[in-house]
């Protein structure tokens, strides 16, 4: 997969749909010279098991500029500096988390343009019951 991703030298934007998380895919997109990256599961949304892995490799793009991530749960994610528009969205996100990601963009020296989705549901058992928005 690293040789076959490193030897798209004209690569400008990137879309991944995957089954499963692998540290494999991950480090082939390590340096990659992209400016735009999407990353998303097979059915709508990541399930990160090596979120370090895929942090560092976020943070090495350096001419990425636009970046969507589709997961599950939040990951901290290392901002490239040469980020200019970040789209996450995440199906559960906790305040502790909203508070993490908003200390990552406020760590970036540019300004980013931001777009965060998230649901707000209670588990009761095995029903979700959603919480008004306010």
């Amino acid at each position: 997969m690293s040789q076959l991703l490193s030897s798209l030298t004209h690569l400008d934007t990137l879309c991944i749909e995957v089954d499963d998380d692998s540290p494999g895919l991950w480090k082939a997109l390590h340096g990659l010279k992209i400016k735009s990256l999407i990353l998303s599961g097979r059915h709508g949304y990541l399930n990160v098991k090596h979120a370090e892995t895929i942090a560092l490799s976020l943070s090495s793009l350096k001419q990425l500029e636009k970046l969507s991530i589709f997961l599950r749960t939040y990951i901290d994610i290392k901002l490239p500096q040469s980020l200019k528009y970040l789209n996450i969205y995440c199906v559960a996100l906790l305040p502790s988390e909203l508070h993490e990601f908003v200390g990552t963009l406020s760590a970036c020296t540019r300004t980013v343009e931001s777009n965060l989705e998230f649901g707000c549901a209670s588990f009761n058992d095995v029903r979700v019951k959603p919480i008004p928005p306010d």
